[in-house]
């Protein structure tokens, strides 16, 4: 994982560690629900990405409230994309890496 997330409220600039698996276990039920029709309002999947994102950090000044109430809404969008890539370029790097099985791309 090569890029850095970060994120700087009121000029104190926080860096996101490795994710935990749980935040990946997050993200996979929120991109299930969120692939069913008119399962989550807009306001559901802005509450769930941010969520994830906070959880990336995984340190208690990263909040969801000084998020909203600190960072300018020109800057959310990108915060948030750059949390989902955080996310899931954790786990893409490390499952090349795993073996692949002698059976892939047989069917029975």
């Amino acid at each position: 994982m090569s890029k850095v997330f970060e994120v700087t409220l009121n000029g104190e600039t926080f860096h996101a560690e490795r994710p935990k698996a749980r935040v990946y276990r997050q993200l996979i039920r929120l991109q299930e629900k969120y692939g069913e029709v008119n399962l989550m309002s807009k306001e559901e999947v802005y509450d769930a990405y941010l969520d994830l994102a906070v959880d990336a950090f995984a340190n208690p000044a990263v909040t969801k409230e000084r998020i909203e109430d600190e960072m300018h809404s020109d800057e959310l969008i990108q915060f948030l994309t750059d949390a989902i890539t955080l996310i899931q370029g954790a786990v893409a790097d490390k499952s090349e890496q795993l073996p692949k099985s002698k059976n892939a791309g047989k069917s029975n």
